[in-house]
């Protein structure tokens, strides 16, 4: 299964030769010396923070409803945030160019929406073809150019999870669902959780389900930004 080799909350990743429109800080990474596989990360570093393994952690962050993205498309389609597999994704939103970066090969999957008036992102990362972490944006005039995303109708502002994480939500709707963040900033909420699996038949033990969810908000207080990351290590 996945090892956590990627630290989650460096990046707002984005790809292909992208600027800030705004002039915010980023940090180019470029693979192999080809251009055309930059990456621009302009979200602050976040503090490293342990996975809770309190009972209300583990039932808000590692709750079922939590555990699949609605209303893509017609309202029909869904997404696992599981270790779902890119052949899946491929499937149910189309075969995005895959932009491989990093030290340890990772490879992103963007998705832009087409819908008149709707500006939202969505993008995946993958090691090495397993998906383990899904991105909401909720603008993608934070863009300059993105030649790689795939524009698609199935993506749009309306797509939560089961349990009601969405774009546009405020900092309090956020946590009237998940409780308090293990860590928080002026526009930040982090919440992260972990347990231990029981064995299965076969194996010694049934590993660790870990996950993590990361807020951004506007300076009205609302998401711009949402991020959830899982591993399921064995």
């Amino acid at each position: 299964m996945l090892k956590r080799a990627v630290s989650f909350g460096v990046r707002l990743v984005i790809l292909g030769l992208l600027l800030l429109p705004w002039g915010a800080q980023g940090v180019a990474s470029c693979v192999d010396d080809d251009d055309a596989a930059c990456i621009v990360i302009d979200e602050p570093m976040l503090p490293s923070v342990p996975a809770e393994r309190s009972a209300a952690a583990v039932r808000s962050v590692l709750a079922p409803a939590q555990r699949k993205l609605i209303g893509l498309g017609d309202g029909k389609t869904a997404l696992r945030l599981e270790d779902i597999e890119r052949t899946e994704v491929d499937r149910l939103l189309g075969p995005a160019q895959v932009v491989r970066w990093g030290e340890n090969r990772e490879q992103l999957q963007c998705y832009v929406a087409t819908r008149p008036g709707d500006a939202t992102v969505l993008y995946l990362l993958e090691y090495p073809e397993i998906v383990f972490e899904v991105t909401l944006l909720s603008d993608k005039r934070r863009l300059l150019q993105t030649p790689a995303c795939l524009p698609t109708g199935t993506v749009h502002k309306g797509v939560r999870t089961a349990g009601g994480l969405r774009l546009g939500l405020r900092r309090a709707q956020v946590r009237a669902i998940l409780g308090r963040p293990q860590w928080s900033g002026p526009d930040t909420d982090l919440y992260t959780a972990e347990r231990d699996l029981p064995p299965r038949p076969g194996r010694d033990d049934g590993g660790t389900d870990w996950r993590k969810m990361l807020f951004r908000y506007d300076a009205r207080g609302v998401v711009r930004l949402l991020r959830i990351s899982w591993n399921q290590l064995e």
